[in-house]
């Protein structure tokens, strides 16, 4: 059996030793120490006696626990001192650091400047994560081809055929409609394929991403798709090659969007005739006045139908 030597500090009576250890909370000792004598300004003397103070008998804090039981240090090895941001944690089988577990939420610092861990903090930063994670499967999802066989052939391509002549490829089939017959050449060449197979493949591949620009439309607000894609092709060719090119090469369909709202809005000028068809169930009715298109809502003034549909007080189907 082995002792230990407690020194317990008693009020007015000398202090003991003992082998035995003591009842209750142990004491924190302070022992005078020899002081030094000083002259006051008025002649008078005063002995200052210093104190130390002895931590060796205050209570520890108790072990870490949860995710910091497994605190080390950035070498790999146990943390013997306070834990510290630099230090790593292992949360559900990824180390991080503990400073991005305390931007996570996950850890704090106490009254006494420790890292303590937070009350359900990981799990709240767990549920934050899987948020994301579903968030970014959702997008993906949208931006993907609707065939994955499809999808995985892109795939093939992109990984058999070099970056600069896919740059090519798409540029010429954004503004001529067709990959040029050289450049058909040169990636089945690269890809090892006949060129017969090649733009089989290739043709596939574009048909995807027509199907897909015309989902996105139709997600974007339109009805009429391929009434879209007319218009845009005569009122807006250049947004319209530039969508076309972010969908191609970051893989995006965002690009049609802002033109889909303005197809719309702009339904009464080019097309006022679908406008002045429209039907409406709940008495709102259409008027031209000096080739002007305007909506009548109960309770209102008349106003334009661009107006009408920006401020919210129409809303268009069939477009």
């Amino acid at each position: 059996m082995s002792y230990q030597s407690y020194q317990v500090a008693t009020d007015g009576d000398p202090t003991s030793t003992s082998n035995l250890i003591p009842e209750g909370p142990p004491k924190v000792t302070y022992n005078d120490q020899p002081g030094a004598l000083s002259v006051n300004a008025d002649g008078s003397t005063s002995f200052n006696t210093p104190r130390s103070y002895n931590t060796a008998n205050a209570a520890p804090s108790g072990p870490a626990t949860g995710i910091l039981a497994t605190a080390k240090t950035a070498m790999g090895s146990p943390c013997l001192g306070p834990i510290t941001a630099k230090d790593i944690v292992t949360v559900q089988g990824m180390e991080v650091s503990v400073a991005t577990a305390e931007a996570m939420g996950m850890v704090h610092k106490d009254v006494m400047g420790r890292y303590v861990e937070t009350t359900g903090g990981v799990e709240q930063a767990k549920a934050g994560a899987d948020a994301e994670n579903q968030r970014q499967e959702r997008e993906e999802q949208l931006e993907g081809l609707a065939d994955p066989k499809v999808e995985a052939d892109l795939g093939d391509l992109c990984s058999a055929v070099s970056p600069s002549l896919q740059v090519a490829a798409v540029e010429e089939i954004i503004s001529a409609g067709a990959v040029d017959t050289t450049t058909l050449n040169r990636a089945a060449s690269e890809a090892g394929i006949e060129p017969g197979e090649m733009q089989q493949r290739l043709d596939g591949v574009l048909k995807g991403f027509e199907a897909q620009a015309l989902k996105a439309v139709v997600g974007y607000g339109s009805d009429d798709p391929q009434g879209f894609i007319e218009w845009a092709q005569q009122h807006r060719p250049n947004d319209l090659r530039a969508a076309g090119r972010t969908q191609v090469m970051e893989r995006s369909t965002k690009g049609y969007e802002p033109m889909v709202r303005e197809y719309i809005a702009s339904m009464a000028e080019h097309d006022p005739e679908s406008v002045m068809k429209a039907q409406s169930s709940t008495g709102v009715t259409v008027t031209k006045v000096k080739g002007q298109v305007l909506v009548n809502i109960p309770g209102k003034m008349p106003m334009t139908y661009r107006t009408a549909l920006r401020e919210g007080l129409i809303r268009v189907s069939g477009a």
